[in-house]
């Protein structure tokens, strides 16, 4: 994150035997319209390391409607509304605490 600019970026990392995908990445950023995600979707093959950071599907998709008016992220409410997109439990447990 970088909150001076309105940066705003998580990604949801899977470990596996093979190493490491990111399935996605909840975004926001204050130069271009609002919260967005970006996806593995259409059954494609999500490939390992570093090819997986930059998944092809944005929802919503670009020119739909997606502005959180006035919406102004901390580094724990953007946690929460990551962990929540993510679907993962113990939104309530400090970020630092997993790193």
């Amino acid at each position: 994150m970088q909150p001076a600019y309105g940066n705003w970026q998580a990604t949801l990392i899977m470990q596996g035997p093979d190493g490491r995908r990111a399935l996605a990445r909840l975004e926001d950023h204050a130069d271009h319209s609002g919260l967005h995600a970006h996806a593995w979707c259409d059954g494609k093959e999500i490939p390992f390391g570093g090819p997986s950071m930059d998944p092809p599907s944005r929802l919503p998709r670009t020119r739909t409607p997606h502005r959180r008016a006035g919406m102004l992220w901390t580094q724990e409410t953007f946690w929460v509304m990551a962990c929540r997109t993510f679907g993962l439990v113990g939104a309530d447990v400090d970020q630092g605490a997993l790193l």
